[in-house]
């Protein structure tokens, strides 16, 4: 993301991303605009030219609401931006969004995944679907970078098997 920015998110997340979002990124110019996600065409009236994607959560922590990922993930790829799913209170044993269209999903590894707080982490799943070299909307993995010697993270990324 770059400066200008915007992403839609739920407004029924976890604190901390709420924070996050709501507080922390506006300071490096990135603008969240939260939606209430009971009903995904709200995503689809948040949507903008300036949206990168649609950020939420499989089932909400708090209120447990379980969203229509598959309209949600059908809005977002009409835009041609991504869905990104925090997976981390269902877990990947209780739901698997990319069987419903999510390109990215997110876990913290601290809950279930780690076991019960005694360790810290997180985890970024890619889809394997997703062509980042072909897709503008994402110039920091698809457009070579001068601050790292023209590199291209996408590239760099396939090499290592991460993509």
């Amino acid at each position: 993301m770059e400066a200008g920015d915007e992403f839609i998110a739920s407004r029924n997340l976890y604190g901390g991303s709420v924070t996050q979002f709501g507080v922390s990124f506006p300071k490096l110019g990135w603008k969240c605009n939260f939606v209430d996600p009971t009903d995904p065409e709200n995503f689809e009236k948040a949507m903008n030219d300036k949206v990168k994607f649609i950020f939420c959560e499989g089932v909400a922590n708090p209120g447990g609401i379980i969203l229509d990922l598959e309209k949600i993930a059908d809005i977002a790829h009409k835009h041609g931006v991504l869905l990104i799913v925090d997976n981390t209170l269902a877990s990947p044993y209780l739901l698997r969004p990319f069987e419903w269209g999510a390109d990215l999903v997110v876990h913290s590894t601290t809950k279930f995944i780690g076991g019960h707080g005694n360790t810290m982490g997180g985890i970024l799943i890619e889809s394997g679907k997703i062509d980042w070299h072909k897709n503008d909307k994402y110039p920091g993995m698809s457009k070579p970078d001068q601050a790292y010697h023209g590199l291209t993270l996408q590239k760099l990324l396939a090499i290592l098997g991460l993509l």
